[in-house]
């Protein structure tokens, strides 16, 4: 198991690197989100405005989907989201962060 770590670490963090450049291309200048250090999601931030908590449906049916921040705030938060890069392939982390980008535009 433990020779496995660096392993896992490295394919992860080729995954959120990846993420963190297609967000970097696709998603709205005045969105802002985290470089985490470990783990296996990012948090993105959206203008006040942008409703992710009602935006989930537009981006199911795109065929996208993320974790709306509102699921993890105990307060009136609905503008963060929670992305995850572990499962999707790199390939569809990039074609979903295009799409994903994409509606954010339309929002902001």
């Amino acid at each position: 198991m433990d020779s496995q770590i660096p392993l896992v670490t490295e394919v992860y963090r080729k995954k959120r690197d990846l993420m963190l450049e297609a967000m970097e291309a696709s998603f709205p200048e005045e969105a802002e989100w985290n470089r985490p250090r470990g783990g296996l999601f990012l948090w993105a931030k959206m203008p006040e405005h942008v409703n992710t908590t009602e935006m989930i449906g537009e981006a199911i049916e795109r065929g996208v989907a993320y974790i709306p921040g509102s699921n993890f705030f105990t307060g009136p938060v609905h503008n963060f989201m929670r992305l995850n890069y572990s499962l999707p392939t790199e390939e569809d982390i990039v074609e979903g962060i295009r799409i994903l980008g994409g509606l954010l535009k339309e929002k902001v």
